[in-house]
Parts: structure tokens; C-alpha cells; sequence
């Protein structure tokens, strides 16, 4: 078949605007961003783990950090199921330099609760988007839900002054136990706040919640928060924190020849009294029924690319 010279004209002008477009098309995607969260569903003032996975599609190494205008080279966006905005905190809050070598993976994870005001519950909507040059690229939207939770127990204590704290007077502190229902499973959370300068010092995972009835929470004369719960057939898992809401390394205990408990000693010192721990080391069998506390990680039923690198920001 003939084509007419005209005809032969617009359909090499077509040709040609296909191909400028897929250059151009081309030359955009020199980045891909990719975001995840801990899990899609939190409770109010947990840490907001938020992964970013970049990576450099491009054939030549790629300087993200270079200036691009008045913009960040990573923005961060928070909105509420109605797309209004969530309001930023006072901190202050950069990206890190970034310089990914051709196919290189990077992964960026920060904490959007102190960056954002997310401080109600609600339907929330993130995503970034990356600026380089004349250039951007945007993330999927991810969609968050924050939920109260259901307390357990709560105790108010006043604590004696302590000069690592601004106040410098007597502290008073609220201590919460919360669960939180995700999907099949329960979880037992603790939050420690200060109810007079209205401030949440944590609202920490303990490990998942089996039974009320085998649930201890004592606060000794120093603040420390100790909690013992069941954490499986035979297993009770020690928890304790701070004041401030620090977290230290919990213990293991198992009911051989006494169910453990939490006690106060002649020190007013609280500690766990009866049962065995278990160490480090032990026979596998002693764990027999253990029900692990989930690893910080991918969203449930997601696989988490394999990076060589995570820096925080």
C-alpha cells in the first residue's frame, strides 16, 4: 500500500513525537521511590516508622543532596482522610545527603510522629516525593490508621525531683497499659506520660497480650514502669521502663516450679520472684509456647526488598 507524500509527513511527525516522548519519559525516571510503614494500622502516639527505598535507575551516579531551588531533595506529606494537611511539629527536620551509584538501593527511615502532629486518631494519608534537578519523582500513597486502644490499667504516681529534667521540681507521671487489636492478633502497649505539662514521653509495644488475668504492673519509688504478662503456654515476658519512657531489654521467665511474679522488696525495689528465667543459651524446649514480639519490619503479608544500607533521619 502507497502512502500520499503528505501522509508519509504526518506519520513521520508522529514517529518522531512517540520517540521524543519515551526519551523524555526515559530521562524522568532516573529515580524510583518506594515507601512502607511498620504496619498500616497504630496506636495513638506509637512511632510512626515511615522506609523509604530509593533507587537509581539512571546510568550515572546521582546527587541528590545538590540544591533544587527552595525545596527539600526529599519532601515528606501528611494528610488526613479529607486531604487537609497535618501541621508539622516544631523540629526541625532535613533529609541526609544522599549519592546513589547506577542500580544502587538505599533505604531512609524516620519517625513521622515527632516530624508531624499526628495527635488524634483517624485515617491518614503519606507519601514523599523526590526533587532532583528540573526533575521529581512521587511515591505511592500509603494509607495509615491511628486508634486509641483499649486500657488495661493505669496508675498516676509523683516522683521525686530529678536534675536531668528541666522542671527541677516533683514530676508527675500517668502510666497506661493499652491493647491494640491488629488484624487476628492483640498487643500490649505501655504509654508514659506527664499529665501536668500535657507530653507523651512513649507509647511502647511490649509483645503481644494473652490474658488479663496474668498481667502485672508495679511502679517503684524511682518511676520505672515493671510489667509481667504471659507471653505463651508456659512463657511470661518482664518488661521495664523508665520514667522518660526508656525501654530496657525484656526477660524471659517460664513457670517451672512456681508462676513468676512481680514483687517489692524490703527496698521498696520491684523484681520478679518465682519461676525461672531464661537466658541466653538455654535448652530450646524451655521456650516451648513463646510467642514473639514481632520485629520492627515490613507491613504483614509484605516482603521487605533487600537493601545494603538504612540510615536514619
Amino acid at each position: 500500500m502507497r502512502h500520499a507524500p503528505g501522509n508519509r509527513q504526518v506519520i513521520r511527525a508522529l514517529l518522531a513525537a512517540v520517540l521524543l516522548a519515551l526519551a523524555a519519559s526515559h530521562a524522568a525516571a532516573q529515580v524510583d521511590a518506594e515507601i512502607a510503614l511498620e504496619r498500616d494500622a497504630l496506636l495513638l502516639y506509637e512511632p510512626i516508622r515511615l522506609l523509604v527505598q530509593l533507587t537509581n535507575l539512571s546510568p550515572r551516579p546521582l546527587d541528590l543532596a545538590k540544591p533544587t531551588g527552595e525545596k527539600l531533595w526529599l519532601e515528606v506529606y501528611v494528610t488526613r482522610a479529607d486531604d487537609s494537611a497535618v501541621p508539622r511539629t516544631a523540629k526541625p527536620w532535613a533529609p541526609p545527603t544522599a549519592l546513589l551509584m547506577p542500580g544502587q538501593k538505599r533505604v531512609l527511615e524516620t519517625n513521622l510522629l515527632s516530624v508531624f502532629q499526628v495527635r488524634e486518631p483517624g485515617d491518614y494519608r503519606i507519601h514523599v516525593r523526590v526533587n532532583y534537578g528540573d526533575r521529581s519523582a512521587a511515591s505511592r500513597l500509603l494509607k495509615l490508621a491511628v486508634e486509641r486502644g483499649t486500657p488495661l490499667w493505669q496508675q498516676q504516681a509523683v516522683l521525686p525531683p530529678d536534675s536531668s529534667e528541666s522542671s527541677g521540681g516533683a514530676r508527675t507521671r500517668l502510666y497506661t497499659l493499652l491493647v491494640h487489636r491488629a488484624d487476628a492478633t492483640r498487643e500490649l502497649f505501655a504509654r508514659i506520660q506527664d499529665p501536668d505539662q500535657d507530653r507523651v514521653f512513649c507509647t511502647t509495644r511490649l509483645g503481644p497480650w494473652v490474658n488479663s488475668s496474668d498481667l502485672d504492673a508495679k511502679v517503684d519509688r524511682d518511676g520505672v514502669l515493671h510489667v509481667l504478662q504471659r507471653a505463651g503456654a508456659r512463657i511470661f515476658r518482664y518488661s521495664r521502663l523508665t520514667a522518660v519512657g526508656k525501654l530496657a531489654p525484656q526477660r524471659l521467665f517460664s513457670n517451672l516450679g512456681s508462676v513468676p511474679r512481680l514483687a517489692v522488696l524490703g527496698n521498696e525495689a520491684v523484681e520478679v520472684v518465682g519461676g525461672e528465667e531464661i537466658v541466653p543459651g538455654d535448652k530450646p524446649q524451655k521456650l516451648e509456647g513463646i510467642i514473639p514480639t514481632a520485629p520492627v519490619g515490613a507491613p504483614r503479608g509484605q516482603e521487605r526488598a533487600p537493601v545494603s544500607r538504612r540510615d536514619g533521619f
